[in-house]
C-alpha cells in the first residue's frame, strides 16, 4: 500500500505527534481533552492504529509552542512530523 501522506489533514505545515493508539476511542478521548485546552488536536488513522497529533504548525515558533504544549500536557515523547 502507498505510504500515507505526511500531511493527514490536507493543510500545509508540520504536526506534533503525541502518540499512536490501538484503540480509537482512547485517541479520541485524549484529543477531546486537548481540544478543551484550546489545542488543535486531531486523530488520524495509521494502518491499524490511530495517531494523535497537534497542528498544523505554520512556522518554527508555532511548531515549538505545540511541542511544548504537548509535553506540558503529559506527552513527554511527543515529536515533530512533517
Amino acid at each position: 500500500a502507498p505510504a500515507a501522506p505526511a500531511d493527514p489533514a490536507g493543510a500545509s505545515g508540520s504536526f506534533v505527534q503525541l502518540g499512536l493508539f490501538d484503540v480509537e476511542a482512547n485517541a479520541t478521548s485524549a484529543a477531546q481533552a486537548l481540544a478543551a485546552q484550546g489545542l488543535p488536536a486531531r486523530v488520524v488513522p495509521s494502518g491499524e492504529a490511530w495517531r494523535l497529533i497537534l497542528g498544523p504548525a505554520t512556522g518554527e515558533a508555532e511548531q515549538a509552542a505545540l511541542l511544548e504544549a504537548a509535553v506540558a500536557a503529559g506527552f513527554a515523547d511527543a515529536y515533530v512530523v512533517d
